[in-house]
């Protein structure tokens, strides 16, 4: 106990919580386009704010979504309506990274209106790595860093490839 390392015993750990954000991003992850029309609302009824968050986690580790699954996963859920930054910022790099076009405002807006680097800078990268994307990401950058803080707006300088100002 008074060493280095791993302590003796692992403790046990409640995972019901974790185990409703595993299943449904799995069921997410597996489906197909005849399966979409089996997820609804109540899927996330009883999902708490940081089980929402740790769902969408789950789902940006994995490979990207199909379009169709992100735009049903907004048609059941409405993401889109939600206001907390952890939810919204997770939720718009998810479909960003499965190519959804009609993301790229909202995501510009949160990553142009939101100050916290931890929100606006993944959010820069992932647009700046969708092609269609990129040009707009890179234009609306560079209107907005005037107003960014100093270092963030370095580091997404440097993220989007753009010189110093």
């Amino acid at each position: 106990m008074h060493s280095p390392g791993m302590p003796p015993v692992k403790p046990q750990y409640d995972m019901t919580m974790a185990n409703a954000c595993i299943a449904l991003s799995q069921r997410w992850t597996k489906a197909t386009a005849s399966d979409l029309c089996s997820f609804c609302p109540k899927d996330l009824k009883q999902l708490s704010s940081h089980q929402k968050i740790e769902f969408l986690a789950l789902l940006l580790q994995e490979n990207p979504l199909p379009v169709s699954h992100v735009i049903r996963m907004q048609d059941v859920y409405n993401f889109n309506a939600v206001k907390n930054s952890e939810i919204r910022a997770r939720w718009l790099r998810l479909c960003i990274r499965s190519k959804w076009e009609d993301a790229i405002p909202l995501a510009l807006k949160m990553a142009t209106e939101q100050g916290r680097l931890k929100f606006t800078r993944p959010l820069f990268r992932e647009l700046y790595n969708f092609d269609k994307a990129r040009d707009e990401t890179v234009r609306t950058f560079l209107r907005h860093r005037p107003f960014m803080h100093p270092v963030s707006a370095m580091l997404v300088g440097k993220d989007l490839k753009v010189d110093p100002a």
